[in-house]
């Protein structure tokens, strides 16, 4: 296997290449671009004025800036001393950087780079980005928000809601692309690039795979941005470069099919319908093979000489897998923290780990801990899921989280529907939530994914125990599946006491009340705790503070205490239950956000070796 890594650690020239809009690209050095070594910047270039979605962009597609950054920012270093940046301040550009690396012909290459945007309007918090504030943002570039129609190279049509969050989220987009025949233009039509994502604020991996046509391929990194935005700002930091040297399988020939001959029918047999309903209980056709026959054959076929076929297999149920440890993490980023996490999965070993947005960094700890089970979730806000939901589109969702894993899809066991949108003493919404999450595992089905849903994704105490026998419907699609419920195992704690045990069937334990009305009801559904750890609450219980994690009302050890029991009592239910409680993601791992609830390196380590 060939391995190329650069951590840009600096060594840099003027090296360019622009792309105008009329006429042929051409090499330039600039005194206000610094490219690192190895690189070479590209830009597109057009004084278009104004753009169609922007009458007051008087200036077009621009040249960027670019510098190398130090440790006097150590938020824009993902590892090692430096990093890099380009920039176009209060302008808009299409630009990115270009290498070429050797590789073998007809092997796989595979390109990834960690990238983030500092995207803000009129704001020099560095920590912020417009649309999104302070968190942590990753989430894939949808068709629909951009395109070059006319096919010159350059975006002529942006979607602008109106609505100016919405509107920011989509102005910066990453792209990294491999030309494997060694084209060094990125406009050509042979690169092959991923898709785009937008990432705000914090690191994240976006990869790409193409199979080598020559000795040298390309590989380009793109940013492009679509607002005037006073910070307009892309980092990268480690990239990798990987030619699998293992000589690829052939490919078995395609049997040919059985020639059909015209006018005769390829089933000769009599079918009797059963139990046909009525005209007027007729439902629509799409749903009425799944209400009036759920899961049994529609008809007989008598006296058939063709085998029909076979049934499709019911899925496996994930197997319980003894010796995983029921503590995982809530993983936003790990920058910092990165030695110490690897160091805890590949111990520890424990039963999930839940991913918001990174979907590469699965990988990783499947080659660390190949049985953990690693749970996707797409981030999205309370007002972006709220469409969702109101439009009863579940399959826009799954689509959604089939581009976010693309290329990582195969470590991936796990994807989450909508997150806490599930209400208590609300019977419309309850009603609203159950359609959409079946809609959501039929959805994986038809797009033939192979991650098992989680639903009912809810916060800590919901839904009301009078409720629980409404989730039934989508909970007997959920075992069929193989899914698994995503409850929020929280529990209240202030600086005098500690509700961990004694709200347990409300708060942290409510998921196994639930299960007793699922068990009455002959299902036994998969649990995996999407957040777990402890909130504050001044009133015992009653009202619980979401903005306030372990640190603000205890100590690190007696936090360790309170996970000790949790584990034991989430051991014992699986001892009596088959280990149908896959784990618990403690909340979180994240760098600038949540910084009551986050783990430090130390005490991740500490963790490790307690619990080993």
């Amino acid at each position: 296997m060939t391995y190329t890594s650069d951590e840009f650690e600096g060594g840099y020239d003027r090296d360019a290449r622009c792309y105008p809009r009329d006429g042929e690209p051409y090499d330039l050095e600039l005194g206000n671009v610094m490219v690192p070594k190895g690189w070479q910047l590209w830009y597109k270039h057009w004084y278009k004025a104004p753009l169609a979605w922007d009458k007051t962009n008087k200036n077009g597609w621009s040249q960027p800036e670019s510098h190398g950054v130090n440790a006097a920012y150590p938020y824009r270093i993902h590892s090692g001393e430096s990093a890099f940046c380009g920039f176009t301040y209060g302008r808009i550009g299409d630009w990115g950087l270009m290498r070429r690396q050797s590789a073998i012909i007809g092997h796989k290459v595979t390109a990834q780079v960690l990238v983030h945007a500092w995207s803000s309007l009129d704001s020099d918090d560095p920590h912020q980005s417009t649309g999104v504030g302070k968190a942590a943002y990753f989430a894939t570039a949808q068709d629909s928000e951009f395109g070059d129609d006319d096919g010159d190279g350059f975006i002529d049509r942006v979607h602008v809601t109106g609505d100016t969050n919405t509107d920011a989220r989509a102005n910066a987009t990453f792209w990294i692309g491999i030309d494997p025949t060694g084209g060094k233009d990125p406009r050509a039509d042979t690169v092959v690039w991923s898709l785009g994502y937008h990432v705000y604020n914090q690191y994240a991996q976006i990869s790409v795979s193409a199979t080598a046509q020559a000795e040298k391929v390309s590989v380009f990194i793109r940013f492009v941005t679509l607002w005037q935005f006073k910070h307009n700002d892309a980092y990268i930091d480690h990239y990798e470069f990987v030619c699998d040297e293992t000589e690829p399988e052939p490919e078995e020939p395609e049997e040919p099919e059985p020639p059909v001959v015209v006018g005769a029918s390829p089933l000769s047999a009599t079918i009797v319908w059963e139990n046909l309903p009525t005209t007027e209980d007729m439902a629509p056709i799409d749903t009425f093979l799944n209400t009036n026959y759920p899961a049994c054959d529609v008809f007989h076929i008598i006296g058939s000489d063709v085998e029909p076929e076979p049934d499709e297999p019911e899925p496996e149920e994930p197997e319980y897998i003894a010796g995983l440890h029921p503590i995982g993490f809530h993983v936003q980023d790990i920058i910092g923290i990165e030695k110490q996490f690897k160091s805890y999965v590949a111990h520890v070993k424990p039963g999930i780990i839940k991913l918001v947005g990174n979907p590469g960094l699965a990988k990783t700890i499947k080659e660390l801990s190949p049985e953990t089970r690693v749970v996707y979730r797409h981030y999205a806000t309370a007002r972006e899921q709220e469409a969702y939901l109101s439009s009863m589109n579940p399959l826009a969702w799954a689509e959604l989280l089939a581009r976010d894993i693309a290329g990582w899809e195969q470590y991936i066991d796990f994807v989450e529907s909508l997150n806490e949108v599930l209400k208590s003493n609300d019977a419309a919404n309850m009603a609203q939530v159950v359609e959409f999450e079946r809609g959501f595992i039929s959805a994986l089905r038809v797009l033939g994914m192979n991650q098992r849903p989680v639903i009912f994704c809810a916060a800590v105490g919901n839904p009301h125990e009078s409720q629980f026998a409404d989730m039934i419907p989508a909970v007997r699609d959920l075992v069929a599946a193989g899914g698994a419920i995503g409850y929020h195992a929280y529990w209240w704690a202030n600086k005098d006491a500690d509700g961990l045990l004694s709200w347990w069937p409300w708060h942290a334990g409510r998921w196994q009340q639930m299960d007793l009305t699922f068990s009455a009801a002959g299902l036994k559904p998969l649990y995996i705790l999407g957040e777990a750890g402890v909130l504050g609450s001044k009133d015992g219980g009653e009202h619980l503070l979401p903005e306030d994690g372990w640190r603000e009302w205890m100590e690190f050890p007696e936090y360790l205490e309170d996970l000790q029991i949790f584990t034991d009592l989430v051991d014992e239910w699986n001892e009596e239950h088959g280990g149908r409680c896959l784990g618990a993601a403690l909340f979180t791992l994240n760098k600038s956000d949540w910084k009551s609830f986050n783990f430090k390196a130390r005490e991740i380590h500490v963790m490790e070796e307690g619990i080993l």
